[in-house]
């Protein structure tokens, strides 16, 4: 069960953001958060698997329009993940590289495995939760001052 500051971390509401009522015939759309009649999401059938989306048909189609727009200026999907730097046939989640953008601007950010592309997002796709895990793993002062000394590194590389 998530706690309080994590649930806040992705801006969900909880017990209320995936709640649905069959009963009713309505559902919460992850995206928008409405509540929509259950024909508005589309069913998805895997395997033995049958169930509907969380984000409703339009929902869909408007991201569907963005990563469109996104592949056509984008440039040609690289073979290594600009996140994790491991080639495609090395990664062992899986061998996808995607295209990764910016939810809040709908600016394009790379090309990146399917791992990270997941890992992002179940950091809310913020640098706050990002640091937060970096602060955790680095239970030592001398992890976070070699932390701090590798950005400063890389800052000035890019400059």
């Amino acid at each position: 069960m998530m706690n309080e500051s994590q649930i806040s971390l992705f801006d969900e509401i909880k017990d209320i953001t995936f709640e649905q009522d069959y009963e009713k015939g309505v559902k919460i759309c992850s995206k928008c958060k409405k509540t929509l009649p259950i024909k508005k999401f589309a069913t998805l059938i895997r395997k033995d698997l049958n169930y509907r989306r969380s984000a409703c048909k339009e929902c869909v189609n408007q991201s569907s329009i963005v990563k469109e727009r996104l592949r056509n200026v984008a440039g040609e999907k690289p073979s290594i993940c600009e996140c994790c730097k491991n080639k495609v046939n090395e990664i062992v989640y899986t061998s996808n590289i995607v295209l990764d953008h910016c939810h809040e601007t709908g600016t394009f950010r790379g090309w990146i495995c399917q791992a990270c592309n997941v890992g992002i997002g179940k950091f809310g796709d913020k640098l706050e939760g990002l640091l937060n895990a970096i602060i955790y793993l680095a239970k030592e002062k001398e992890d976070l001052e070699a932390i701090i000394d590798y950005i400063k590194l890389i800052i000035k590389e890019r400059e």
